[in-house]
């Protein structure tokens, strides 16, 4: 009983075969169309269980189904999943099983019992299967592209887990990218910048050597780094008085250093002996170097200077060009151990340049060349020197500024102001009170001033511009005039004033009662439009660090009263000594406004001194203000004033062309003299230049301010820039 059930569970093709193995007949043939197993849907929706009844009494296999009960010699086949092998020998004989099992096909061939031939496929057919060998199926390249199958593959589903998973190694992998990509960025663009930083760890820099670019005149003539002095540097545990001794012995000066270990000498001397005992006895670190200034700086109110803390421009040219001076970096750097000890043996090195190459270097990267004259400077503060009595004479002023300039380009050859002061001390002017004397205070473009009787020029071109005087209308002065309430006096005419007189004699003697009455003609409104025409009220060098625009009163501020002292040059009006030399300048070049020029850039001079900034922003050359007929009316007007007016007193050596000027003014309650002289030459090689000199508390216009003008037409006029 054993047994049958055993052989009862094969499938019903074994059986079939060893069937008629045993009895020796062939196989009969399968139908295939009465094999019509339900689907799964179907056997959900039968009731109860389909059995089938095995008949072993022939030599064929015979089902029967029965709708309810069990047979004594039948199986009971339920409609469950086939179970998994449990070894191999069991895995291969269910697979043989497997295979030789009929087959279902959905696809019915036709009932005669006949196959399709070979290579022909049967009719109606959507897919013919056919098992391999093993039982395996495996599919067709046309069922490999039925679009059937491809919409029964389901895509896998992911758990929570996995995604989870997923996301943090992305996240991990962006961040290692961002990690590779910054240490790629600092290794190789940053390289430079952490190796100055960790050497700076152990190095110490020298101030007062001069580390940045230079600042050179019109023909590279050195205005900064022109000297050159001894340093000498001390460890602090190392002083004692012996050493201090031989300090003095040098003339050396302490040199202000943002260090706690070491102290900085400079001197000019050099003496052997002393230079041996410091370096064998006490260890000291000598060297010679390139200093930034020098004593009595030429040109220190247009230079500037420096915080000493961080070597960067304060005022001046080294703070209007302070990205292009600090492009050259040659700053000394001193290598010392751990302990802060100077290595013995290593000599000082230089920084990098700041932005700059080797080819940068090679033609003066960082340099500026300027448009000054440094013979023409020297002069100039010589003369101004004289002037206010430091130079062994007699003071006739408090304090002075003179400017010189070419014509025909607007190019500043000297802007001198006095006093002046030494940049390389100047932590001690900004620890003194110096605004009595105003040592720091460049009076050429910085202070405003009254105008006085200078500015008769423009009260004469605003009537000659609107027509609304010709220089033949007369005027009489009886000493005296009044206008709106308002009287004023003429300090030249004398007792009984000067008479009538026409607008040329008036500029010549600068009679005050001709041009108070000129301006009530003219009215203010017109002079004050005049004014700012001709630049008053607004800055000349267009960026440079501290200038004035001065003051020009608006026309509701102004009222028929102010128009008197308007037209002598006072009252609320207050200019610069450069508005003044713009002024003079337009007059001479024929009514045309060019810009004046502080820092040059001449092609031939770029390729030895390196790229040139510019100070004056925006060209405004050959721009006209005046008409041709009101200039060289003015020009005549000035010309008179050096033939028979207030300056013929002097020899002219050179036809020469100015106005003076005297204005009141007080200073801590205490009246005071402006003295103003401007004018221009023209040189016996062609050049016309353009002075102007300012003396504060001097005499008069043609006493004190005269004297330099004309010193200065005498030193020209040889003189071939």
């Amino acid at each position: 009983m054993q047994q049958d059930r055993n052989n009862s569970r094969r499938p019903s093709s074994s059986i079939q075969q060893n069937s008629a193995r045993r009895q020796g007949k062939s196989r009969k043939a399968y139908d295939w169309t009465q094999d019509r197993r339900p689907s799964n849907q179907n056997r959900r929706r039968t009731q109860g269980y389909q059995e089938q009844t095995l008949d072993f009494s022939g030599g064929n296999v015979t089902f029967e189904n029965h709708s309810s009960g069990y047979a004594d010699n039948s199986i009971q086949f339920p409609q469950q999943t086939a179970r998994r092998p449990n070894n191999q020998n069991q895995s291969r004989r269910q697979g043989q099983q497997r295979s030789q099992r009929p087959r279902q096909n959905t696809t019915a061939y036709p009932t005669n019992g006949s196959r399709p031939r070979n290579g022909q496929r049967p009719q109606n057919v959507q897919s013919a299967r056919r098992p391999q060998s093993g039982g395996r199926y495996r599919p067709t390249e046309a069922n490999l592209r039925s679009p059937a199958r491809r919409e029964g593959r389901k895509k896998r589903r992911l758990t929570r887990a996995a995604v989870r998973r997923r996301r943090a190694i992305r996240r991990l992998t962006a961040l290692a990218l961002l990690l590779c990509a910054r240490l790629f960025y600092i290794q190789i663009f940053c390289h430079e910048e952490f190796a100055e930083a960790a050497l700076s760890q152990y190095e110490t820099a020298l101030v007062g050597i001069d580390g940045r670019g230079q600042i050179l005149d019109r023909e590279l003539r050195p205005l900064t780094g022109a000297v050159y002095r001894y340093f000498y540097i001390i460890g602090k545990e190392s002083a004692d008085q012996q050493l201090n001794v031989l300090l003095e012995e040098l003339d050396a000066v302490r040199v202000t250093l943002r260090s706690s270990r070491y102290e900085v000498y400079r001197t000019e001397r050099f003496d052997a002996s002393i230079h041996k005992r410091l370096r064998e006895e006490y260890s000291v670190y000598a060297f010679r170097a390139r200093t930034r200034y020098q004593n009595q700086q030429t040109a220190c109110h247009l230079i500037g200077y420096l915080n000493e803390a961080e070597q960067r421009g304060v005022s001046g040219l080294e703070l209007l060009c302070e990205e292009k001076l600090r492009a050259k970096s040659d700053r000394l750097l001193l290598e010392s151990d751990a302990a802060g000890r100077l290595l013995r043996g290593v000599a000082p090195r230089k920084a990098k340049a700041e932005g700059s190459s080797a080819a940068d270097a090679a033609i003066g990267q960082g340099n500026i060349v300027t448009t000054l004259d440094l013979r023409v400077q020297q002069k100039c503060e010589a003369l101004l020197a004289q002037l206010c009595g430091t130079a062994g004479t007699v003071p006739q002023a408090d304090a002075a500024a003179v400017l010189v300039s070419r014509a025909d380009s607007g190019e500043v050859l000297a802007a001198a102001s006095y006093p002046a002061f030494e940049p390389e001390h100047i932590a001690d002017y900004l620890a003194e009170d110096c605004e009595d004397n105003g040592c720091l205070l460049n009076r050429v473009l910085q202070a405003a001033y009254p105008p006085g009787s200078v500015f008769k020029l423009v009260v004469a071109a605003a009537a000659l511009e609107n027509d609304i005087c010709p220089p033949s209308q007369c005027f009489t002065c009886r000493k005296t005039a009044e206008v709106a309430g308002v009287t004023l006096s003429c300090s030249t005419g004398g007792e009984n004033g000067h008479g009538r007189l026409n607008m040329r004699e008036a500029m010549a003697v600068s009679c005050n009662c001709y041009f108070a009455q000129l301006g009530e003609l003219v009215g203010y409104e017109k002079i004050l439009e005049t004014a700012r025409k001709l630049g008053f009220g607004e800055t000349v060098l267009a960026g440079f660090p501290g200038e004035t625009a001065g003051s020009v009163p608006r026309d509701a501020d102004c009222g028929i009263q102010d128009t008197a002292n308007l037209s002598i040059g006072q009252g609320a009006l207050l200019v610069t000594p450069l508005q003044v030399q713009q002024l003079t300048q337009i007059i001479a070049c024929d009514g045309l406004l060019r810009e004046v020029k502080l820092l040059r850039a001449d092609p031939e001079k770029r390729a030895q001194a390196g790229t040139i900034c510019r100070a004056s922003g925006e060209a405004c050359a050959d721009k006209r203000v005046l008409k041709t007929e009101t200039a060289a009316a003015l020009r005549e007007m000035m010309a008179e004033v050096t033939r028979t007016g207030t300056a013929s007193r002097l020899k002219w050596e050179v036809p020469a062309r100015g106005k003076s000027g005297t204005a009141e003014a007080s200073r801590n309650g205490a009246p005071m003299k402006q003295c103003w002289f401007t004018g221009f030459f023209e040189a016996a090689d062609g050049t016309c230049y353009v002075i102007t000199v300012l003396a504060e508390n001097g005499d008069s216009g043609s006493s004190t301010a005269l004297p330099v003008f004309y010193e200065l037409t005498k030193y020209l006029a040889p003189l071939t820039l």
